[in-house]
Protein backbone atom coordinates (compact mmCIF):
# COMPACT_ATOMS: atom_id res chain seq x y z
CA UNK A 1 0.00 0.00 0.00
CA UNK A 2 1.26 3.44 -0.92
CA UNK A 3 1.22 6.19 1.70
CA UNK A 4 0.23 9.55 0.23
CA UNK A 5 0.44 13.02 1.73
CA UNK A 6 -1.72 16.09 1.21
CA UNK A 7 -2.71 19.34 2.87
CA UNK A 8 -5.99 19.51 0.96
CA UNK A 9 -8.26 18.75 3.91
CA UNK A 10 -11.40 19.25 1.85
CA UNK A 11 -10.72 16.00 0.00
CA UNK A 12 -11.67 13.98 3.06
CA UNK A 13 -15.11 13.17 4.46
CA UNK A 14 -16.27 11.82 7.79
CA UNK A 15 -18.20 8.58 7.23
CA UNK A 16 -21.90 8.66 8.10
CA UNK A 17 -22.72 6.26 10.94
CA UNK A 18 -19.24 6.38 12.45
CA UNK A 19 -18.84 7.39 16.07
CA UNK A 20 -19.00 11.11 16.73
CA UNK A 21 -15.82 13.11 17.17
CA UNK A 22 -14.68 13.33 20.78
CA UNK A 23 -13.35 16.83 21.44
CA UNK A 24 -11.42 15.53 24.45
CA UNK A 25 -9.72 12.87 22.33
CA UNK A 26 -8.83 15.41 19.62
CA UNK A 27 -7.38 17.68 22.30
CA UNK A 28 -5.17 14.87 23.63
CA UNK A 29 -3.88 14.13 20.12
CA UNK A 30 -3.15 17.80 19.47
CA UNK A 31 -1.21 18.04 22.74
CA UNK A 32 0.80 14.99 21.72
CA UNK A 33 1.46 16.45 18.25
CA UNK A 34 2.69 19.66 19.87
CA UNK A 35 5.51 17.62 21.39
CA UNK A 36 6.22 15.39 18.39
CA UNK A 37 4.36 14.58 15.18
CA UNK A 38 4.38 10.89 14.30
CA UNK A 39 3.07 10.53 10.71
CA UNK A 40 0.62 7.67 11.27
CA UNK A 41 -1.52 7.45 8.12
CA UNK A 42 -5.29 7.46 8.19
CA UNK A 43 -7.22 4.95 6.04
CA UNK A 44 -9.75 6.13 3.46
CA UNK A 45 -11.84 4.48 0.76
CA UNK A 46 -12.12 5.50 -2.87
CA UNK A 47 -14.55 8.29 -1.90
CA UNK A 48 -12.01 9.66 0.60
CA UNK A 49 -14.35 8.74 3.44
CA UNK A 50 -12.27 8.19 6.56
CA UNK A 51 -12.38 4.54 7.62
CA UNK A 52 -9.78 4.77 10.37
CA UNK A 53 -8.23 7.84 11.98
CA UNK A 54 -10.95 10.49 12.04
CA UNK A 55 -9.61 11.90 15.31
CA UNK A 56 -6.04 12.02 13.98
CA UNK A 57 -7.33 13.71 10.84
CA UNK A 58 -9.28 16.30 12.84
CA UNK A 59 -6.32 17.09 15.08
CA UNK A 60 -3.85 17.33 12.19
CA UNK A 61 -6.15 19.52 10.09
CA UNK A 62 -6.78 21.91 12.99
CA UNK A 63 -3.02 22.22 13.49
CA UNK A 64 -2.50 22.61 9.70
CA UNK A 65 -0.30 19.53 9.56
CA UNK A 66 -0.20 17.48 6.34
CA UNK A 67 -2.42 14.41 6.21
CA UNK A 68 -0.77 11.06 5.55
CA UNK A 69 -3.24 8.54 4.17
CA UNK A 70 -3.65 5.12 2.59
CA UNK A 71 -6.47 4.61 0.12
CA UNK A 72 -8.19 1.20 0.11
CA UNK A 73 -11.20 0.99 -2.24
CA UNK A 74 -14.38 -0.76 -1.15
CA UNK A 75 -14.22 -0.16 2.60
CA UNK A 76 -17.41 0.93 4.39
CA UNK A 77 -19.04 1.28 7.82
CA UNK A 78 -18.79 -2.42 8.85
CA UNK A 79 -15.04 -2.16 8.25
CA UNK A 80 -14.90 0.89 10.53
CA UNK A 81 -16.66 -1.08 13.25
CA UNK A 82 -14.35 -4.05 12.70
CA UNK A 83 -11.22 -1.89 12.94
CA UNK A 84 -12.45 -0.15 16.05
CA UNK A 85 -13.42 -3.40 17.73
CA UNK A 86 -9.83 -4.54 17.31
CA UNK A 87 -8.46 -1.44 19.02
CA UNK A 88 -10.89 0.44 21.24
CA UNK A 89 -14.16 -1.47 21.43
CA UNK A 90 -17.32 0.18 20.24
CA UNK A 91 -19.79 0.34 23.06
CA UNK A 92 -23.42 -0.55 22.44
CA UNK A 93 -24.34 3.13 22.64
CA UNK A 94 -21.90 3.75 19.77
CA UNK A 95 -23.66 1.13 17.63
CA UNK A 96 -27.05 2.59 18.55
CA UNK A 97 -26.06 6.13 17.59
CA UNK A 98 -24.42 4.87 14.42
CA UNK A 99 -27.56 3.16 13.15
CA UNK A 100 -29.76 6.04 14.29
CA UNK A 101 -27.59 8.33 12.15
CA UNK A 102 -28.18 5.97 9.23
CA UNK A 103 -31.94 6.17 9.77
CA UNK A 104 -32.62 2.51 10.64
CA UNK A 105 -36.24 2.38 11.85
CA UNK A 106 -35.87 -0.50 14.32
CA UNK A 107 -33.18 1.41 16.16
CA UNK A 108 -35.52 4.37 16.63
CA UNK A 109 -38.11 1.97 18.10
CA UNK A 110 -35.41 0.53 20.33
CA UNK A 111 -34.17 3.96 21.44
CA UNK A 112 -37.72 5.05 22.32
CA UNK A 113 -38.20 1.86 24.36
CA UNK A 114 -34.91 2.42 26.15
CA UNK A 115 -35.78 6.02 26.97
CA UNK A 116 -39.29 5.14 28.16
CA UNK A 117 -38.29 2.41 30.62
CA UNK A 118 -34.67 3.19 31.43
CA UNK A 119 -33.26 -0.33 31.21
CA UNK A 120 -29.72 -1.07 30.06
CA UNK A 121 -28.98 -2.72 26.72
CA UNK A 122 -28.60 -6.29 28.01
CA UNK A 123 -31.93 -6.04 29.82
CA UNK A 124 -33.57 -4.56 26.73
CA UNK A 125 -32.36 -7.49 24.63
CA UNK A 126 -34.11 -9.84 27.06
CA UNK A 127 -37.28 -7.78 27.24
CA UNK A 128 -37.60 -7.46 23.46
CA UNK A 129 -37.09 -11.18 22.80
CA UNK A 130 -39.82 -12.54 25.10
CA UNK A 131 -37.29 -13.24 27.84
CA UNK A 132 -34.49 -14.85 25.84
CA UNK A 133 -31.09 -14.79 27.57
CA UNK A 134 -29.20 -15.68 24.38
CA UNK A 135 -26.58 -13.49 22.73
CA UNK A 136 -28.13 -13.54 19.24
CA UNK A 137 -29.92 -10.23 19.67
CA UNK A 138 -26.68 -8.50 20.79
CA UNK A 139 -24.93 -9.72 17.64
CA UNK A 140 -27.81 -8.61 15.44
CA UNK A 141 -27.79 -5.24 17.19
CA UNK A 142 -24.09 -4.72 16.46
CA UNK A 143 -24.44 -5.79 12.84
CA UNK A 144 -27.30 -3.39 12.12
CA UNK A 145 -29.78 -6.27 11.78
CA UNK A 146 -32.02 -5.44 14.74
CA UNK A 147 -35.69 -6.21 14.07
CA UNK A 148 -38.48 -5.58 16.57
CA UNK A 149 -41.94 -6.87 15.73
CA UNK A 150 -45.10 -5.26 17.10
CA UNK A 151 -45.67 -8.41 19.18
CA UNK A 152 -42.16 -8.20 20.67
CA UNK A 153 -42.60 -4.53 21.46
CA UNK A 154 -45.98 -5.08 23.12
CA UNK A 155 -44.66 -7.98 25.21
CA UNK A 156 -41.54 -6.04 26.12
CA UNK A 157 -43.54 -3.07 27.37
CA UNK A 158 -45.78 -5.34 29.45
CA UNK A 159 -42.76 -7.07 30.97
CA UNK A 160 -40.93 -3.80 31.61
CA UNK A 161 -43.89 -2.31 33.46
CA UNK A 162 -44.24 -5.42 35.61
CA UNK A 163 -40.52 -5.56 36.41
CA UNK A 164 -40.48 -1.91 37.45
CA UNK A 165 -43.47 -2.62 39.68
CA UNK A 166 -41.76 -5.61 41.34
CA UNK A 167 -38.44 -3.75 41.43
CA UNK A 168 -39.97 -0.96 43.47
CA UNK A 169 -40.12 -3.43 46.34
CA UNK A 170 -36.34 -3.69 46.56
CA UNK A 171 -34.65 -1.46 49.11
CA UNK A 172 -32.83 0.14 46.18
CA UNK A 173 -34.82 -0.09 42.95
CA UNK A 174 -31.68 -0.05 40.82
CA UNK A 175 -30.70 -3.35 42.47
CA UNK A 176 -33.53 -4.89 40.48
CA UNK A 177 -33.90 -2.95 37.25
CA UNK A 178 -30.12 -2.90 36.80
CA UNK A 179 -29.75 -6.66 37.28
CA UNK A 180 -29.76 -8.72 34.10
CA UNK A 181 -30.56 -11.95 35.96
CA UNK A 182 -33.49 -10.38 37.77
CA UNK A 183 -34.97 -9.23 34.47
CA UNK A 184 -34.40 -12.71 33.04
CA UNK A 185 -36.04 -14.43 36.01
CA UNK A 186 -39.07 -12.14 35.84
CA UNK A 187 -39.49 -12.65 32.11
CA UNK A 188 -39.30 -16.42 32.58
CA UNK A 189 -42.07 -16.17 35.17
CA UNK A 190 -44.21 -14.02 32.86
CA UNK A 191 -43.95 -16.74 30.22
CA UNK A 192 -45.50 -19.31 32.58
CA UNK A 193 -49.21 -19.56 31.74
CA UNK A 194 -50.30 -20.02 35.35
CA UNK A 195 -48.44 -16.92 36.53
CA UNK A 196 -50.78 -14.24 37.93
CA UNK A 197 -49.16 -10.84 38.29
CA UNK A 198 -51.87 -9.46 40.58
CA UNK A 199 -51.26 -12.41 42.90
CA UNK A 200 -47.51 -11.71 42.83
CA UNK A 201 -47.96 -8.05 43.75
CA UNK A 202 -50.44 -8.95 46.52
CA UNK A 203 -47.83 -11.26 48.04
CA UNK A 204 -45.07 -8.69 47.67
CA UNK A 205 -47.15 -5.96 49.35
CA UNK A 206 -47.86 -8.31 52.25
CA UNK A 207 -44.15 -8.97 52.70
CA UNK A 208 -42.52 -7.09 55.56
CA UNK A 209 -38.95 -7.10 54.31
CA UNK A 210 -37.79 -5.65 50.98
CA UNK A 211 -36.62 -7.92 48.20
CA UNK A 212 -32.86 -8.39 48.05
CA UNK A 213 -30.25 -8.71 45.25
CA UNK A 214 -29.31 -12.28 44.31
CA UNK A 215 -26.21 -13.84 42.78
CA UNK A 216 -27.67 -15.80 39.86
CA UNK A 217 -30.66 -16.33 37.61
CA UNK A 218 -31.67 -19.39 39.61
CA UNK A 219 -31.43 -17.49 42.89
CA UNK A 220 -33.74 -14.75 41.58
CA UNK A 221 -36.20 -17.39 40.39
CA UNK A 222 -36.20 -19.12 43.79
CA UNK A 223 -36.76 -15.74 45.47
CA UNK A 224 -39.75 -14.99 43.23
CA UNK A 225 -41.15 -18.45 43.92
CA UNK A 226 -40.68 -17.99 47.66
CA UNK A 227 -42.72 -14.79 47.51
CA UNK A 228 -45.36 -16.04 45.08
CA UNK A 229 -46.08 -19.30 46.94
CA UNK A 230 -45.81 -18.03 50.52
CA UNK A 231 -48.34 -19.85 52.73
CA UNK A 232 -49.58 -21.94 49.78
CA UNK A 233 -49.90 -25.71 49.82
CA UNK A 234 -47.44 -27.81 47.81
CA UNK A 235 -50.31 -29.00 45.65
CA UNK A 236 -50.82 -25.47 44.30
CA UNK A 237 -47.14 -24.73 43.65
CA UNK A 238 -45.46 -24.79 40.24
CA UNK A 239 -42.17 -23.63 38.75
CA UNK A 240 -41.72 -20.04 37.56
CA UNK A 241 -38.92 -20.80 35.13
CA UNK A 242 -40.42 -23.41 32.80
Amino acid sequence: MRIETTSNYKRFKLLGGNRGISKAHVKRIKESMAEKVIPVPIIVNEKFEIIDGQHRFTAASELKHPIHFVKIPGLSLPDVQRLNSNSKNWKLNDYLQSYLDLGKKSYYVYADFMEEFGFKHEQNFILLTHGSLGHLRRTQFQQGKLRISSDQLEWGKMAAERIIEIGSKFEKERDATGARYFVGACCAAFNVKRYDHKHMMKKIHARRNPLTPQASLQDYTRMLEEVYFYHMSDANKFRLDV
